[in-house]
């Protein structure tokens, strides 16, 4: 909201407030669409070259917190049984400056890379696709702190953030935050 706050076009972008306060945006034409990725930072680059644009980092913390959330949305993982949020990424730089975001809230993180190489995916009707892999990296919430995580973060997507709910329960947990 504070950054579209600023965007003088926000009403070609379409964009609108829900029934729950939350902010989203309707694009309707792509030539506006890119002009606002491009006020907001964003560049056009492929994957291994992605960073989180200047913006992000002078923005107030609700407006980090909903980056950091729509981003492990959509390129985050967790794992029930293991308890492990997990952000994969081809891009090492941006996996360090989430890194760092992470740690402003007090969330502990290791980074584990994985190799190049093939995989191999079954796909409707019994149809297997294979396809080369680059270099990645995951970035790992340690576990001590994926509560923590949990709380400040976590996701905006039900079923992933069900993951822990499912795990822990629904106990009273820890609101700390440096941005407090």
């Amino acid at each position: 909201s504070e950054v579209l706050d600023r965007c003088e076009a926000w009403r070609d972008l379409g964009w609108n407030r829900g029934r729950t306060g939350q902010d989203y945006v309707t694009v309707s034409r792509r030539p506006m669409f890119v002009r606002f990725l491009k006020f907001l930072g964003v560049e056009l680059t492929t994957a291994p070259h992605k960073i989180i644009p200047k913006r992000i980092f002078k923005c107030s913390e609700p407006v980090v917190r909903e980056f950091l959330r729509g981003l492990f949305d959509g390129d985050g993982s967790a794992a029930t049984r293991q308890g492990v949020v997990c952000l994969t990424s081809t891009s090492y730089k941006l996996i360090k400056q989430v890194r760092m975001l992470l740690f402003n809230y007090g969330i502990h993180t290791y980074l584990e890379t994985k190799s190049p190489g093939t995989t191999t995916f079954l796909r409707e009707f019994g149809k297997i696709t294979t396809h080369e892999t680059k270099e990645s990296y995951n970035l790992v919430v340690s576990s001590n702190f994926t509560h923590l995580f949990y709380d400040l973060i976590g996701f905006g997507l039900d079923r992933k953030q069900r993951s822990e709910e499912r795990r822990v329960g629904k106990e009273c947990r820890s609101r700390w935050s440096p941005y407090h």
